[in-house]
């Protein structure tokens, strides 16, 4: 008798260890059918416009003072899949140098569209390091460069599924032409990283 206990304990073990790895199986082709036909792919962001309304170095030297202003246009790739920015905040850069930052609103994105947003920065910041230096000479030049950095909180929704948050970086480097100028802004692709 503990002869046939001991075979159908074993039996028993194998139907369970055959199911779970059924289970696992099924489970692994349906999250790659599913990836197959969603196919997730990142936002792209871009700058479509950037002007400066003032961008001066005063009190000796020491002070930016600025006036910025730009189009930030979202795009949502995805064919079904949704996009929730629970959070963006914008900053603006000047060689190394923190001009000011900015919150933007919140929004639902829908799949194939494109969202513009109008970061603005305006007012008065340390020039440090070689900001004054950089400041002279590509005024001289007629352009500055400037970076526009974002951070964001966002979420995917996939029919009436919503995913956990991520926290994507969007990285832009503006040739923006001096106020004043006549040269027309040249759209620039933001790189962005999950």
């Amino acid at each position: 008798m503990a002869y046939n206990n001991r075979e159908s304990s074993r039996s028993g073990l194998g139907c369970l260890c055959n199911a779970l790895f059924k289970l696992i199986i099924f489970g692994g082709l349906s999250v790659f059918s599913f990836w197959l036909i969603f196919r997730p792919h990142r936002f792209k962001a871009y700058v479509n416009t950037a002007s400066l309304a003032r961008f001066e170095l005063a009190d000796a030297n020491s002070t930016l003072q600025y006036n910025l202003s730009l189009d930030l246009a979202i795009r949502n790739p995805n064919r079904r899949i949704g996009i929730y920015y629970d959070r963006i905040e914008a900053t603006a850069l000047y060689d190394g140098s923190q001009l000011s930052s900015t919150t933007l609103p919140t929004f639902y994105q829908h799949p194939k569209n494109t969202t513009v947003l109008h970061p603005a920065f305006d007012g008065r910041s340390p020039a440090l390091g070689t900001a004054a230096t950089t400041f002279k000479r590509e005024k001289g030049e007629g352009f500055f460069y400037m970076e526009v950095k974002a951070s964001a909180k966002i979420r995917l929704k996939v029919w009436f599924i919503k995913t956990r948050h991520f926290k994507p970086r969007i990285a832009c480097t503006v040739k923006i032409p001096a106020p004043a100028s006549s040269i027309p802004f040249e759209s620039t692709k933001c790189h962005v990283d999950y």
